[in-house]
Order: structure tokens, then sequence, then C-alpha cells
């Protein structure tokens, strides 16, 4: 799944631990600071925060607030 966010094609979720670990091209944030039963954070191109991406993140924090 990274490599078609790197690429462009693509934005994922991925566990929270992946949220420090460094990867070329994609950047990961934490979808909310409240408590979880699983973190999750966001995977999506560097610089990229307009169209699908921007979507994207609006709905899963829509959705994350529900949840609270």
């Amino acid at each position: 799944m990274t490599m078609l966010v790197r690429s462009g094609a693509g934005v994922t979720l991925v566990p929270g631990a992946f949220a420090s670990a460094k990867m070329d091209g994609i950047v990961t944030r934490p979808l909310s600071a409240g408590q979880h039963r699983m973190r999750v954070a966001a995977a999506y191109p560097e610089g990229d925060l307009v169209g699908a991406v921007a979507r994207f993140l609006r709905v899963a924090h829509a959705a994350i607030e529900q949840r609270q």
C-alpha cells in the first residue's frame, strides 16, 4: 500500500507504529489524539493535501469524531 501512496495512486490507513517510521515521499499523521483500541495514522504522498487526499482525511476525521 505504501508503494501506491508514494506513487500518488492512493491513500491508506496504517497502524500507529508506522507513524514514526521514515518513508521517503510519504507523510503520516495521527487521525485523533483521543484514546483508541488501536492507533492508526493516515499515509499519503508528501505535500499532497488536495483532492482525494483532503477528502479522505475529512471523512476519516469525521468518522473518528462520531465514534468518540
